[in-house]
């Protein structure tokens, strides 16, 4: 008699308590952000594996889109194209359907997830 009511007793104070402090459990967490940039796809094709090139030119993209206020999905990155010049320094061309966009490319910092450069911003 006594011991099993004890344990459901026990096990219901147990589950309460862990209920009571889920909240706070889930707010003390950090936030581990993205590992990897956005998989780029083309919808109508199959996914591909994962290209850090690729990635990488559609997250300036969609950066560059969202800060001209262009509307996604009206134009697409067909592909682009990074290198140096001795004057401008590190710039990108990114191509799309409707337009060829010259951009200079601002350095960030390292991120600190497996030592991986976070992706440069536009200027």
């Amino acid at each position: 008699g006594v011991k099993p009511m004890a344990g459901v007793a026990d096990l219901v104070s147990t589950t309460t308590e862990g209920i009571r402090n889920t909240p706070e459990y889930i707010s003390r967490r950090r936030n581990p952000g993205r590992l990897r940039l956005p998989r780029r796809w083309t919808p109508g094709t199959a996914v591909a594996s994962f290209d850090r090139r690729a990635a990488l030119g559609m997250t300036m993209f969609h950066r560059l889109a969202m800060a001209q206020g262009w509307a996604l999905g009206t134009d697409a990155l067909v592909d682009h194209c990074a290198f140096h010049d001795a004057l401008h320094g590190p710039l990108v061309l990114l191509l799309t359907h409707t337009r060829a966009v010259l951009c200079r490319v601002r350095p960030t910092p390292l991120s600190t997830r497996q030592g991986q450069a976070a992706p440069p911003a536009l200027a």
